[in-house]
């Protein structure tokens, strides 16, 4: 057996980094890819559409800064929920259907420390996170792929305790009352 280390490369073309990943999405997710580069970066920008599995994936792939990924993803999704009527009608077929669950997948290949915790508790749609690098060669690149798993909200909902997550998020001199935070955390966490 030859073991061959690979070294990692920086990030070249975005275009070519989401093809890798689409590849990547059909091959190991069994995803179809629908389409490339859907919408604009002002009313939201898909770069991969891919469906299957009862899914409807927005995947969105940076080589830059997660928060403007992540700022893209979630306008992007706001776009395809009011264009999702056309697009089912432009894409649809007997294979695929754009009228499954929405989920954003956020391709990056780093995540700020505890984004996890923030989008269990803050975000109504699923998102997945991918850490992707590239190895090898730029003749010879390798794409690999890791899920980045988020932590889902406590079985407690908007029940949970108020205090623990006062003192957690230091909000206490905001002012809020119990009632009041209840109210916020169910608006988030609203479909």
């Amino acid at each position: 057996m030859t073991v061959r280390l690979m070294a990692p490369l920086a990030a070249r073309d975005p275009a070519e980094i989401a093809r890798s990943c689409a590849q990547w999405l059909g091959s190991e997710l069994g995803l179809h890819i629908v389409e490339y580069r859907i919408g604009n970066p002002f009313t939201g920008c898909i770069d991969i559409l891919a469906a299957g599995k009862g899914e409807v994936h927005l995947v969105t792939v940076t080589a830059g800064g997660f928060g403007d990924a992540l700022l893209g993803a979630l306008t992007s999704y706001r776009w395809f929920m009011d264009n999702r009527a056309f697009l089912e009608r432009l894409y649809g077929s007997q294979d695929v259907t754009l009228a499954g669950k929405p989920v954003l997948s956020i391709f990056s290949n780093s995540f700020p420390s505890g984004i996890q915790d923030v989008l269990a508790c803050t975000v109504s749609v699923e998102i997945r996170l991918f850490r992707y690098s590239l190895m090898g060669t730029p003749e010879e690149t390798v794409l690999c792929v890791e899920q980045a798993g988020l932590r889902q909200p406590e079985a407690g909902g908007v029940d949970e305790d108020i205090d623990a997550l006062v003192q957690e998020l230091a909000i206490g001199k905001a002012g809020l009352g119990r009632d009041e935070i209840r109210d916020f955390l169910a608006a988030m966490r609203a479909p």
